[in-house]
Formats: structure tokens, C-alpha cells, sequence
């Protein structure tokens, strides 16, 4: 297998080791090609789409109006704000957290960082909290979107007891459970 460097270059297994960070995250691009020319990991992926699941079981994907959720998003980011997203930061920086752990590339961390740093105003960060946010559900959706044999549970304007009755019909539907009593 090669390893393939930025603009395609080939690089070979000890160029590559020297290139990486010494951080320990490691990046490198694989020829991930077979003989005939064909993608491997597309040919897997699509084999692997077309295999069917031994288990019984339902991909249940609890889904909102995007307006309600983008709406829930800025509240909640409004709410974490309040509750002290500064403060935990700040407390979490002084017992030796940076920027470049991972744990702290998390949605809001790394703004906050940034806010504190003084790269940001509150307002941008919050801002772009709220916007990363609502970009990071558009992406999960259309992850869902993609998947095999999801089903989408709609939960705008019902209660809870209406969801769970679905998804315990749906369930029985597909003989995972028994009847429910």
C-alpha cells in the first residue's frame, strides 16, 4: 500500500513517519486503490451497504422542523452561556487544558478559547458557537439521511407518550417486541 502526500505525491513508509506531528495525531492518505483500478473502500462500503443484518432491530432517528431545532440550538447555546460555559473554561485552562487537546476542540471550548484569548468578542463567539452548531446537526441529518434502513420519528407538536407509542409500534411492527401491554 502506498502512502500518497498532499498533491500526489508518493511518499514512502519513512518519509512519511518523519513528516508526522509529534503530537501524536497522525495523518496520511492510503492508495486505496486494487489492481483493476476500482476504490476499495467504495467497493466496501457499497458491498457492505447491500449485506443484510442478521439482528432484528429499528435505526429510529428522532427528527425536528430544521427551524425548531436551529431555534433549540441558539437557546441552548444562550443557556450554557448563562450557566457558566466562560467560567468552566477558564477553570479548565488554569488546571492545564489547551487549545490543542482534543477534548477542548469541542463545540463552544475552542470559541471560548478563542473569546478569552482575545481573538474573539463574547457576542462573535456566541455567534459562532450558534452557527457551528446548527452546521454540526445539518451534517448529522444528512449523515442519517445517507444510512440504510433508518426511520425517522417526527417529534414537532407531539408528546412524548405519542413518540414513544410510535416507535413501540414500529418496534412490534418489525416483531422485535410483542405486543405491549
Amino acid at each position: 500500500c502506498l502512502v500518497i502526500g498532499i498533491g500526489g505525491s508518493a511518499l514512502g513508509p519513512e518519509l512519511v513517519a518523519d513528516a508526522l506531528p509529534a503530537d501524536g495525531l497522525q495523518m496520511a492518505f492510503l492508495d486505496n486503490t486494487d489492481p483493476d483500478g476500482m476504490d476499495v473502500l467504495s467497493r466496501y462500503a457499497e458491498e457492505q451497504k447491500q449485506k443484510e443484518s442478521p439482528y432484528a432491530f429499528l435505526y429510529a432517528v428522532l427528527s425536528r422542523d430544521r427551524s425548531v431545532l436551529y431555534d433549540r440550538i441558539d437557546r441552548r447555546v444562550d443557556m450554557m452561556m448563562e450557566e457558566g460555559l466562560v467560567k468552566e473554561v477558564q477553570g479548565l485552562m488554569a488546571q492545564g487544558c489547551t487549545r490543542q487537546m482534543v477534548a477542548m476542540q469541542g463545540l463552544g471550548y475552542k470559541e471560548t478559547i478563542d473569546y478569552l484569548d482575545g481573538k474573539l468578542s463574547l457576542e462573535e463567539a456566541v455567534y459562532i458557537i450558534k452557527r457551528d452548531t446548527r452546521h454540526f446537526a445539518k451534517r448529522q441529518m444528512t449523515w442519517f439521511r445517507r444510512e440504510k434502513d433508518v426511520t425517522f420519528i417526527a417529534m414537532d407538536g407531539r408528546q412524548e407518550s405519542e413518540i414513544l407509542q410510535e416507535i413501540l409500534e414500529k418496534l412490534q411492527d418489525r416483531n422485535i417486541i410483542g405486543p405491549w401491554q
